[in-house]
């Protein structure tokens, strides 16, 4: 990146560092050399990664540039050379503190999610899914905290999948996932606690609440009754959840609960994992741009600030609020800043935080949520997963 100023830069990693609905990471080409390229062609890959080593990060933050695989690693590593020199400067050797240092890191490799929504796989099924299983089986033995797959909902409700659809489908993905890893030859408990998933949460708010409420309770049951996980942290189902919209339906908030619900039920059944931990549905969740209008764009604020809340009351581990303007373009910095502000205000100020599912003994929502884990239930996915499975 040589002779590329400074300030020009920082915009890119601000807005163009998150590239998870590009493609060409996807299929490993490499980066136009245009940073600011319009559609799927800017993307970054490991070959030119060492552009940036003449580049200080100090001052940014990766939780507010949005990074993710290639940029997260290089950025994280940085970060933790950074954090030898600080010891060395305290006068420490580098072997009183190095063997201590950990690193959190996750990918996303879901396989189901690019050939069902997306079209964007590579390989075929049974290679791909031995990819996977080969991701486990590493990442188990030598990076135990690892995030070795997100498993999208997210992408389906974008395809117009409803809540039903998109808790079932993805639910169903992850215990073939966990089928995956047992015919890798782990154990449940070697790789499910580091699961996650991604809900996609829209503008209806009782909804997405009762989804992702319902998508633990399925998750625990199904690696429960599958597999029998000794360690409870199996069967907890990690989230993290963006904002989303194109359906104004009542049947989103309920979406997260009952995939819980669902997951914990099929991988119960399926695998029974010994481990309850392997039964525990995590999720990521991110806004959608869906409902986010070109006129009167300062609206999207509105809506995504619902939507973040309603992704909250989920019980969502992790959260991505999309730009007011993404229906116009690439976010600006202050759109950047009033999303990740939007963030931080709900959670520092609304005190919706302090409080563990404040929804449950409603009877409405209870009452949504068991409507949702039963209608998941009936969907019939494992005939839909193994059908386009076996039909490649």
């Amino acid at each position: 990146m040589k002779g590329v100023e400074r300030k020009k830069l920082a915009g890119t990693i601000q807005n163009d560092i998150l590239k998870e609905f590009m493609v060409r990471n996807t299929y490993i080409y490499p980066p136009d050399p245009s940073m600011r390229i319009i559609g799927d062609i800017f993307a970054y890959t490991a070959k030119n990664m060492p552009k940036f080593n003449s580049i200080s990060i100090s001052g940014y933050h990766m939780q507010e540039a949005g990074a993710d695989a290639v940029l997260e690693m290089a950025f994280t590593i940085a970060d933790g050379v950074q954090y030898c020199q600080t010891g060395l400067d305290a006068g420490l050797k580098i072997d009183q503190f190095a063997p201590r240092l950990s690193f959190f890191w996750g990918i996303s490799m879901n396989f189901y999610m690019e050939f069902m929504v997306r079209n964007t796989y590579i390989y075929p099924p049974d290679p791909s899914m031995r990819i996977i299983g080969d991701i486990f089986a590493y990442t188990a033995k030598n990076m135990p905290k690892f995030n070795s797959i997100s498993i999208s909902g997210y992408h389906m409700q974008e395809a117009g999948a409803d809540a039903v659809l998109e808790m079932a489908f993805t639910i169903a993905d992850g215990v073939q996932y966990c089928q995956t890893g047992l015919d890798a030859g782990l154990k449940i408990d070697q790789f499910a606690p580091r699961l996650s998933f991604f809900w996609g949460i829209s503008m209806n708010f009782y909804m997405e609440i009762a989804k992702m409420r319902a998508a633990r309770r399925l998750w625990a049951t199904l690696l429960k009754e599958r597999f029998q996980p000794q360690n409870p942290r199996s069967m907890m189902l990690r989230t993290h959840s963006q904002t989303s919209g194109w359906s104004l339906t009542e049947q989103e908030i309920a979406k997260m609960r009952a995939a819980r619900r669902l997951w914990a039920t099929l991988l119960k059944e399926r695998f029974q994992p010994q481990n309850p931990r392997s039964m525990m549905l995590r999720t990521h969740s991110q806004t959608s741009g869906w409902s986010l209008t070109e006129q009167d764009p300062y609206n999207n604020i509105i809506r995504t600030t619902i939507e973040a809340m309603a992704s909250v009351f989920g019980g969502t581990q992790s959260l991505h609020t999309n730009s007011f303007d993404e229906a116009l373009g690439l976010p600006t910095p202050f759109s950047a800043r009033i999303a990740r502000n939007t963030q931080i205000v709900i959670q520092e100020e609304s005190g919706i935080c302090k409080v563990a599912d404040p929804w449950g003994g409603s009877y409405m929502m209870e009452s949504l949520t068991d409507e949702l884990y039963a209608k998941a239930r009936k969907v019939g996915f494992f005939k839909f997963i193994f059908f386009f499975y076996y039909l490649i």
